[in-house]
């Protein structure tokens, strides 16, 4: 702030508010004596009249609402293929198909990712995805989480039932909250957190819920767009807190441009609480929670910009793992909250560590795909840069597979979640993998065929985990990424690997078609037809 006279006038005393005309000769003869000097310095003179001048009201400047519009955007490269992509018309999924993956301006991770959402929103491609809705009939929805309810009368009395909104509290630290912590779990008091927060948390353990009925569904959906819409023009920790949480229940809705446009929103709120700002003139408690809070946000943007190669054309902070608690205690339920949900002391201790195990692992991971601006390198360079992130990749994962088979040891009439949870890991630190080499292959000049060792390698690995385990449909982007980077790279592989792969993915398919609906058909049948160009 250079020039302070920019931002100071004189105000003079109650009097001469009132009279804008003319100031009272008190003022008058005193408002000599109020001086602001050039921009070297600033000196106010202590008068008499501070005895009589009320406190000027502090005005802010206004701080026009967010609209919730689209502020992404697609990387440079990728502009002309989307512009013909709206224009180009189609004969069949297989011309759309080969369109894609010969034209090379798509990566793997973006048509696993959202770009299958901007795909499907065009005209030309809906009608073709249409025609194929009969693969649908025999086939189960995915995102039904649970079974609806035959006694719609006496689904909606849960409401009236306090076990029932305990239940979804517990639903949600076990499928959301274990991953994607918002906030830590030793400040979460019933008794005194915040009545929208409480709110966003019930509407998505709602989602894991196994005794929905229409009417229930139909009232939780009303609770959620009354408490969004309450709380999404007021900024708070606790509103950003819960609007995190309606992010995400709507990207599960698919509506991914507008859980966008939310995640941008809570960005600007971010910023106008000074998250972003390191002070430390408040209590730990709320220096953590604000941290974790701001920390999750920008890893949110992170894992939008560099796994789903979804761009943005505004800047980000980075995240700072350093500002973020990892202490297994913080993650640690109250007492009484455990008692009011029903989760036991073995419970919560395994919740603690489990939730920090998990989040710490996949914040310290997302870091190594933020990389330098490498246009200049050689295919060298970019390979023993690639080899070095995925070393310290390498590294955290030994460590923290570690930790993963002391609980089992610890806790084994718990093996079942624990093992989720590592299998879960283990795809975690391969997708990653894949996305460290994907990214130097599309940097490098021509092909790079180390890179693309590399990426086979760990596609073989991803492919053997979902072809023993049955957890295909919780993990769909990490193997939808799969099997398009073999696509991709099928024709750079040896003859042997080149038939291996088929195998494989003649198996997989069958795994898949398991768990098809309306919001990955598109992507199912760019892959069986990417199957069939392969083997031809």
């Amino acid at each position: 702030m250079e020039d302070f006279s920019k931002f100071i006038e004189y105000n003079g005393c109650a009097t001469c508010i009132a009279n804008s005309a003319n100031s009272c000769k008190y003022c008058e003869k005193y408002e000599k004596k109020f001086k602001v000097n050039s921009s070297q310095s600033v000196k106010f003179q202590n008068t008499e009249l501070d005895k009589y001048q009320r406190v000027p009201i502090q005005k802010f400047s206004n701080i026009t609402a967010s609209k919730f519009r689209n502020f992404y955007c697609t990387d440079r490269r990728d502009v002309s293929f989307w512009s013909q992509m709206r224009y180009q018309r189609f004969s069949s999924i297989e011309h759309l198909t080969s369109y894609i993956l010969s034209s090379n301006n798509i990566q793997p991770s973006q048509l696993a990712g959202e770009s299958k959402w901007d795909l499907g929103k065009l005209p030309q491609i809906k009608h073709l995805v249409s025609i194929n809705e009969n693969l649908l009939a025999n086939t189960q929805n995915i995102h039904s989480q649970t079974a609806i309810s035959n006694s719609n009368d006496l689904a909606i009395q849960h409401i009236y039932n306090p076990s029932f909104w305990a239940k979804l509290i517990k639903l949600y630290i076990i499928h959301f909250h274990r991953t994607r912590a918002v906030f830590y779990l030793k400040d979460f008091d019933l008794s005194t957190i915040s009545q929208s927060l409480l709110n966003a948390i019930y509407c998505l353990g709602y989602l894991y819920f196994d005794q929905k009925s229409d009417e229930l569904t139909e009232y939780m959906n009303q609770l959620r767009e009354k408490n969004f819409h309450n709380i999404k023009l007021k900024p708070s920790l606790t509103n950003i807190q819960a609007l995190f949480i309606h992010q995400n229940i709507i990207y599960h809705q698919g509506k991914v441009s507008e859980a966008r446009a939310i995640l941008l929103h809570i960005t600007k709120m971010c910023y106008i609480l000074g998250l972003h700002r390191n002070t430390k003139k408040v209590s730990q408690s709320v220096f953590y929670a604000r941290n974790l809070t701001y920390t999750r946000v920008l890893y949110s943007h992170l894992i939008m910009n560099k796994v789903f190669k979804v761009n943005l054309n505004f800047q980000v902070d980075n995240p700072d793992i350093n500002k973020v608690c990892y202490g297994v205690d913080w993650q640690f339920l109250p007492k009484e909250t455990s008692r009011l949900i029903q989760i036991s002391q073995e419970e919560r201790s395994l919740i603690s560590t489990l939730t920090t195990l998990n989040i710490e692992h996949r914040d310290k991971s997302l870091f190594q795909l933020i990389f330098p601006n490498i246009d200049s390198y050689t295919n060298e360079q970019i390979y023993k840069l690639c080899l070095s992130k995925y070393s310290n990749l390498c590294l955290s994962h030994s460590r923290y597979v570690r930790g993963y088979e002391l609980l089992s040891n610890n806790f084994p009439e718990y093996s079942k979640l624990i093992a989720f949870d590592r299998d879960e890991f283990e795809t975690y630190y391969l997708h990653m993998g894949i996305l460290i080499f994907e990214y130097g292959k599309s940097k490098s000049k021509g092909v790079n065929y180390r890179l693309v060792y590399k990426m086979a390698s760990l596609c073989d690995k991803l492919m053997n985990v979902a072809l023993t385990s049955d957890i295909g449909h919780f993990f769909e982007f990490r193997f939808y990424l799969t099997v398009f980077t073999y696509l991709v790279i099928f024709r750079h592989l040896k003859r042997s690997h080149q038939n291996k792969i088929l195998s494989n993915l003649t198996m997989f398919k069958k795994v898949l078609i398991k768990y098809l609906s309306r919001s990955n058909l598109l992507i199912y049948l760019l892959f069986d037809k990417g199957v069939e160009m392969i083997k031809s």
